[in-house]
């Protein structure tokens, strides 16, 4: 027998984003080429640019403010690898005319993005099979037969999609560089510092504010930078006073490092790779304070050319104060 789900509130989310009228971009939204960045977040505590799942409607009968028995629709959400829950009452419903039948869940593909036209957050989601097989197609190196797939798409944060909706049932989807290069945008940080999520709420169909766990990008930073092995399988969150005292002044956290220290200034520290092949320049302050937190955990602060280049793109990108600054 399966369970009753709630519907996802997304008010919330809405209020701290401050931009457009929902969080969701249904296929409406692109019956004109609309231009989407995918943003990094977590789930189950590991990265993740996009959600792959089954999806379906339960209709449930309840009773409203004065007694009178009302039905509701409730979505179902579950991995690909699980089997379809019994128990539900699947919604029904017909394409164009055609005989009702349940509509039993769908794969469904949804992801976390930078939305290009409203300057916002957004979550798109689509269960169109134009959709979903045109962007299954970029997840796998390899094609049906084994050899090499051209529309590969390692990691789809570091591209732009251009979706258009040709008709009911086709969709065109291409990918370009992203503009501005590969950094987040700015105005998609500014969102970002104090945006809440769990990918795990969002497939429970819970309330998202009613989640047990929150992470805000400064968390998933912090855990995305912490190297392999050290993921948590369930993330620590601190207290939300905590965290949104820490994402109001980077210089503050800065400057409340244990080891206080002088260190040498490096100007050419846009050019400095990370062991993992990440150059210093192309990230965001965000980035660099996860590398900087990592490296102070692990020790490796003292003669450390990585370490002091760090503190120096910090510096410039907070509070520039020439060669001789001191955290």
């Amino acid at each position: 027998m399966g369970y009753t789900m709630q519907r996802g509130n997304v008010g919330a989310f809405q209020d701290k984003i401050g931009h457009g009228n929902s969080l969701y971009l249904k296929a409406r939204d692109f019956e004109q080429a609309r231009r989407i960045r995918p943003i990094i977040w977590l789930y189950k505590g590991q990265p993740c640019d996009i959600l792959t799942y089954l999806e379906g409607w339960h209709v449930e009968k309840q009773k409203d403010a004065k007694g009178k028995i009302t039905e509701a629709e409730r979505p179902v959400r579950f991995e690909t690898d699980q089997p379809i829950p019994e128990g539900y009452n699947w919604k029904m419903s017909s394409y164009k005319g055609g005989k009702e039948q349940p509509q039993t869940p769908k794969p469904c593909i949804a992801m976390l993005v930078w939305d290009y036209t409203t300057k916002s957050l957004k979550v798109p989601s689509f269960t169109q099979a134009a959709v979903t097989q045109q962007i299954s197609g970029m997840l796998s190196p390899t094609d049906k037969d084994g050899n090499p797939n051209e529309l590969f798409v390692e990691d789809l944060t570091l591209v732009d999609f251009i979706i258009q909706k040709n008709d009911e049932k086709n969709y065109t989807i291409t990918t370009q560089a992203p503009k501005g290069g590969t950094a987040i945008p700015k105005d998609c940080l500014a969102a970002l510092a104090d945006f809440e999520w769990s990918w795990d709420a969002f497939m429970a169909c819970v309330r998202i504010e009613d989640a047990d766990e929150k992470l805000t990008y400064a968390d998933v930073v912090d855990i995305i930078t912490s190297g392999p092995g050290d993921v948590p399988e369930q993330p620590v969150k601190p207290k939300k006073e905590q965290a949104k005292q820490e994402n109001k002044t980077v210089d503050k956290k800065v400057d409340e490092t244990e080891t206080d220290a002088t260190f040498n200034y490096n100007k050419d520290w846009k050019k400095v790779k990370t062991p993992k092949g990440k150059i210093l320049g192309e990230q965001n302050v965000d980035d660099l304070i996860g590398f900087k937190d990592a490296l102070e955990e692990r020790g490796k602060t003292e003669n450390n050319p990585l370490y002091d280049a760090v503190l120096s793109g910090i510096q410039d990108m907070t509070n520039p104060q020439g060669d001789d600054a001191e955290f």
